[in-house]
């Protein structure tokens, strides 16, 4: 199960990308595509962006929907790892918007809240449903498959 980790990576980067915004520490400026998580509680944000980092991927995290559609538009994002439950708009809002952008990226609904017509609505908007709490290798496995 995803464990709480204490980071500094709720500080915005170069002051312009809203709160919450935090590329992984050492990969702000590589070309490399990345894995956008966008989640306002600190500590599965944090626990997503260590557990990928680990594995090697290249990690931006987002606390609100809006700032992790900002994110997205303006990184080369190749996966996002969305809460369904936001502040300002719903994770579904925020595939929806990103997947009519950029037809083929790759997403991720995160969610403690299951409910049969939510499995069907993240089919038809092309998401993956991953129920918390879920184990590390079950989030590699989804970004893993996706490269």
């Amino acid at each position: 199960m995803l464990a709480p980790h204490s980071s500094d990576s709720s500080s915005p980067a170069g002051g312009d990308a809203g709160p919450g915004y935090s590329p992984a520490a050492g990969h702000a400026a590589s070309g490399r595509s990345a894995v956008l998580v966008i989640d306002d509680e600190p500590t599965v944000a944090d626990a997503l962006r260590l557990i990928l980092c680990d594995e090697g991927h290249r990690v931006l995290v987002a606390a609100t929907g809006r700032d992790g559609l900002a994110v997205a538009r303006r990184e080369r994002v190749r996966v996002v790892i969305t809460d369904l439950r936001l502040p300002d708009i719903s994770g579904l809002e925020v595939v929806v918007t990103l997947r009519r952008e950029r037809p083929h990226l790759n997403a991720i609904l995160i969610t403690s809240h299951a409910a049969p017509e939510l499995s069907a609505e993240a089919r038809r908007v092309g998401a993956a449903l991953l129920l918390k709490p879920f184990a590390p290798a079950e989030i590699i496995r989804l970004v893993e498959r996706f490269k």
